[in-house]
């Protein structure tokens, strides 16, 4: 007897769908800050940032058991406050910057109750920038100036790990809230294009490694549902 094969597939997505109907599963959008130093070594340099963000995040557990799965995608513009060196320290270039980070993560939950429960989330973050700085030149001829305006791009692939941690109030069947905070260390970094600051200017014409760190904290609230 040859086998059906629309039978395999209707018993296949059986078995993958079995699992979610003994689980829970929550998603949520939100808004958070953060600030973070990322420094570069090499170059005796480091700046400071405020980073303003839009971010969605998932939660699955397998239901009433502790042990479950996070995912966390965050999106936004980041500012720098300050450059600095080991000798001084000045305000910023005129610059824009642009910030995704994803984070997937094994998530362990302390339920409080039946409403109420601390999920702790840690794993690897990835997180890609962007950034666009803008110098004014002045050039001149037969005696008179002329202000023109020179861009430089710059783009850096970095990796780290992320702990997250929330408090999730699920009022009724299926609304949730989550206020929550996040802690992520970044201590690899693949740069490319040119970076313009006052104390640091690259011209990579590929992604190259380069010596970096950042420590970030951060804080966010979400709304969202229970499935």
């Amino acid at each position: 007897m040859k086998p059906n094969p629309k039978k395999i597939i209707v018993i296949l997505l059986l078995l993958c769908i079995a699992p979610l109907s003994f689980a829970e599963q929550y998603y949520s959008l939100g808004a958070g800050l953060n600030f973070y130093k990322d420094r570069f070594p090499e170059d005796d340099y480091a700046r400071q940032h405020v980073v303003t963000s839009g971010l969605m995040s998932f939660y699955f557990f397998p239901k009433d058991f502790f042990l479950g799965a996070f995912a966390k995608i965050s999106m936004g513009g980041s500012s720098i406050t300050k450059e600095e060196n080991e000798r001084e320290s000045m305000k910023p270039r005129s610059n824009s910057i642009f910030d995704l980070r994803f984070v997937a993560a094994p998530s362990f939950r302390v339920k409080l109750g039946s409403k109420l429960f601390i999920p702790l989330s840690i794993g690897p973050s990835l997180v890609f920038t962007s950034e666009k700085t803008t110098e004014k030149l002045i050039k001149g001829s037969y005696g008179i100036a002329n202000n023109t305006d020179k861009d430089y791009e710059y783009q850096s692939i970095s990796f780290g790990f992320d702990a997250d941690i929330g408090l999730v109030f699920v009022p009724g069947k299926s609304f949730m809230l989550k206020p929550g905070v996040f802690f992520d260390y970044i201590f690899a970094r693949s740069e490319n294009g040119q970076m313009r600051m006052n104390y640091r200017a690259t011209d990579n014409k590929s992604f190259t490694a380069v010596p970096y760190s950042a420590f970030n904290v951060g804080f966010y609230l979400t709304l969202g549902m229970r499935i």
